[in-house]
């Protein structure tokens, strides 16, 4: 009985469709391939416009770190975070730059929102503008508030936003030392989010990611 109401709910559904389901599965497949491939090849186009830009000609990249960036950007639908996607593929293929793609900077990328990635700007654009040296990113970091109204974000963005920073390393709550405590100079990271610190490995990440963007 269960066998005969999903075929005659098949058919039911081939009719009102319009093609049959494994040329309608075709169609869907071929659309989200052409997409990805368009996705792509704007991906390699801004990638090599900056470097042609800057007169910097290409060296090899490792496939392990070109597939995915081209499979995970290729799905990428805000053109601010596909300009990041160019940006870490012309970090990767530039000779010059000193700066690391780690092969785990893609899959961060992908977990990343627009709104995320505007923080992280907010923090790395504090760090490089106050010269704050790198012993001191572990306390002296962007005041949450004032990101919060500067990107527009709700409490509630805010919050989901900061706890995923934080769960990848790329941020961290400030951290202080007790005097008292041995060994002397050992540091203790506070439970908070009214000031975002930037970690060392966020430096980096942002550095491969903004390294060939313009700044405003």
């Amino acid at each position: 009985m269960e066998l005969q109401i999903a075929e005659d709910v098949r058919r039911f559904l081939e009719k009102i469709v319009g093609p049959p389901l494994e040329e309608l599965g075709g169609l869907l497949a071929d659309h989200v391939r052409l997409f990805r491939f368009k996705k792509q090849v704007k991906i390699l186009e801004k990638a090599r416009k900056i470097l042609l830009d800057k007169g910097i000609n290409p060296r090899k990249v490792s496939l392990k770190t070109l597939v995915p960036i081209l499979e995970e950007g290729s799905l990428e639908e805000d053109e601010s975070m596909s300009d990041r996607w160019a940006s870490l593929l012309a970090t990767a293929a530039d000779p010059s730059s000193t700066i690391s793609v780690q092969p785990s900077f893609p899959e961060i990328l992908k977990e990343l929102s627009p709104g995320e990635a505007l923080i992280l700007d907010v923090i790395f654009d504090l760090v490089i503008s106050e010269a704050i040296p790198r012993d001191n990113w572990a306390f002296h970091g962007a005041d949450g508030n004032s990101i919060r109204k500067a990107i527009h974000l709700s409490d509630e963005e805010f919050e989901i936003a900061t706890d995923n920073l934080f769960r990848l390393k790329l941020c961290s709550p400030p951290s202080m030392t007790i005097k008292g405590i041995s060994p002397p100079g050992r540091r203790f990271q506070l439970q908070m989010k009214e000031v975002i610190c930037l970690t060392d490995f966020g430096f980096a990440f942002v550095s491969a990611c903004r390294s060939h963007l313009i700044r405003g």
